[in-house]
């Protein structure tokens, strides 16, 4: 009886053993796999941070993209190196990069019926702000605020960085051949232009006279 309590005891204990080893085991298995699963979950979440900051870096650059195109387009607001054509009797004013300027009759024709001159000129909140301090201390008929007060109430959608302000200081005028000036005369002009850049609409602030443009391509 105590040979048969000992083999029993005996069995018990290798089960016992057998148990606690496959325990081990499921348990070394169940934190292997714990371990896999975090490694996994950690590289997904790499790889979203990975994709996010791709992301991040895509929106920047086309945010950086548009800057620079609005940049430019703002840029495209000058008068030097363009003509335009006057939407009332098609004369040619051209605008040279040496800052002077020729304002023909008829753009085919230019060697007589001609202005000719030199000219300066500022675009947007420097435009606006010559007027009150004015080039080389001339008073202007118009001021800054006369401005502000029509972008304010005016429907046709033009923004402060629209707005032109320049000289012209006439020192030629051809007609039939025959110079018609004795002496130099400087006319002052503000204005707008179209958001697109392709038209120019200026007033001579020495007479109020009105002029519409379009730009020559």
């Amino acid at each position: 009886m105590k040979k048969i309590k000992s083999i029993l005891l005996a069995v018990l204990f290798a089960m016992l053993c057998i148990t606690a080893c496959t325990g081990q085991r499921d348990e070394d298995t169940k934190i292997e796999s714990s371990k896999d699963t975090k490694k996994k979950s950690k590289k997904k979440k790499n790889k979203k941070k990975d994709k996010k900051k791709e992301t991040s870096e895509e929106e920047t650059e086309e945010e950086t993209e548009e800057e620079s195109e609005d940049y430019t387009n703002v840029s495209d607001y000058t008068l030097a190196g363009t003509a335009w054509i006057a939407d009332n009797d098609g004369s040619y004013w051209e605008f040279r990069d040496d800052r002077s300027f020729y304002w023909y009759k008829d753009g085919s024709v230019t060697n007589d019926n001609y202005f000719g001159g030199t000219y300066d000129f500022l675009v947007g909140e420097d435009g606006l702000d010559i007027l009150d301090s004015g080039y080389d201390g001339y008073e202007y008929a118009v001021t800054k605020n006369d401005i502000l007060d029509f972008l304010a109430t005016s429907t046709d959608g033009y923004l402060r960085e629209d707005f032109l302000c320049f000289e012209a200081t006439y020192t030629t005028y051809i007609l039939d051949g025959a110079e018609q000036m004795t002496e130099s005369t400087m006319i002052p002009y503000y204005g707008f232009f179209s958001p697109d850049g392709k038209k120019l609409v200026i007033v001579s602030m020495a007479t109020g006279y009105k002029y519409e443009f379009t730009k020559a391509e």
